[in-house]
């Protein structure tokens, strides 16, 4: 499906809502330029076995998968505007573009399109006090939409002073056991996982460690708020990472983190988790909770904070669905399931 979207009531575009041929869900159009929708990395459940099968005797290089927000920002009519992978342009985006620096680069490459995460204080991802937001270029786009291979990628960041997720090297299947070793102290530091790229085509898999699995299961205290299958393939991953690696993450946390959350739902009222953003313009903030965070089973509550420069929200995020469950469960109430 195809829509007709309008950015602050100014500049008009076309998107993409869901796969059409071969453009992505979150392509853009506008006017006669078409704004590729990032396609999704295909994983591997058996690291060894998938580089012997995919790579062979290829080399390849090998990045850290950053857990963040997935953004695209692009060059139009001598501005920098931010895209969010559902192909919507963000006021919260594009303001960071302009605090993140990146004018000088689409200077000197207009038509690219740097794809990457944003991690830090954004709607989706834990807040920070070190720092605001960074972001990590995992992939770049040429003026014809053409993926440009890693070492290119590599060479134009450093010009511009510009990071890629961390780069752990290149290498080869023989080289499975030095793999191993990145991965597992990955695992150890709770970091998300790897990707590896091969040297000079498109060609790519992303491969996750079973403590980020066992972190994103901290969810369970929303649980009817998370998509069907979520835990469930989480689940099996760890247990594919356990027979590969022989590492099993604990699951204490998991079930201490729902019991706080329940605990405080007896006293509140509310399943709910908190982020916190900063803007320059309560508009952005307006335009983030009505298209990007409020939905059906999702409500917002908000307090704003105006500082020297800029405004600082915190919000919280009500799951809506698990509240009715656990309002009935609490009660003691007998239902059959």
């Amino acid at each position: 499906m195809i829509v007709n979207e309008k950015f602050m009531g100014m500049l008009s575009y076309k998107r993409y809502t869901s796969k059409q041929g071969k453009l992505e869900r979150g392509t853009v159009v506008i006017g006669n330029r078409i704004i590729p929708g990032y396609p999704h990395i295909p994983r591997v459940w058996h690291l060894k076995r998938g580089i012997d099968n995919y790579f062979r005797d290829e080399e390849f290089y090998i990045e850290e998968k950053i857990d963040g927000y997935n953004v695209r920002f692009f060059y139009h009519n001598g501005s920098v505007f931010g895209l969010t992978r559902s192909g919507r342009i963000d006021p919260f985006t594009t303001e960071k573009a302009y605090e993140l620096g990146l004018d000088e680069f689409f200077e000197k490459y207009p038509g690219y399109i740097l794809c990457g995460e944003m991690i830090g204080n954004t709607p989706f991802t834990e807040p920070v006090k070190d720092y605001d937001v960074r972001f990590f270029v995992f992939d770049i786009m040429n003026e014809k939409n053409d993926f440009v291979m890693p070492e290119q990628r590599y060479s134009i960041l450093d010009e511009f002073n510009l990071n890629p997720p961390t780069v752990f090297g290149l290498f080869n299947k023989r080289k499975y056991d030095e793999i191993t070793e990145i991965l597992l102290k990955l695992n150890k530091e709770g970091r998300e996982g790897i990707v590896l790229k091969a040297r000079n085509k498109r060609k790519q898999f992303k491969y996750v460690t079973a403590n980020s699995d066992a972190e994103d299961m901290e969810m369970l205290f929303a649980l009817f708020d998370m998509p069907t299958g979520f835990f469930n393939e989480r689940l099996l991953r760890i247990s594919f990472f356990y027979n590969e690696f022989g590492k099993l993450p604990g699951f204490k946390n998991i079930i201490k983190k729902a019991s706080e959350k329940w605990k405080e739902f007896e006293r509140t009222g509310k399943i709910q988790k908190t982020f916190r953003v900063f803007v320059r313009e309560l508009e952005t903030w307006k335009w983030l909770k009505e298209n990007v965070l409020n939905s059906k089973y999702i409500k917002v509550e908000e307090e704003i904070f105006e500082r020297k420069e800029f405004y600082e929200i915190v919000f919280k995020k009500r799951y809506l669905k698990t509240e009715k469950r656990l309002r009935l469960w609490l009660t003691g109430t007998p239902f059959t399931d």
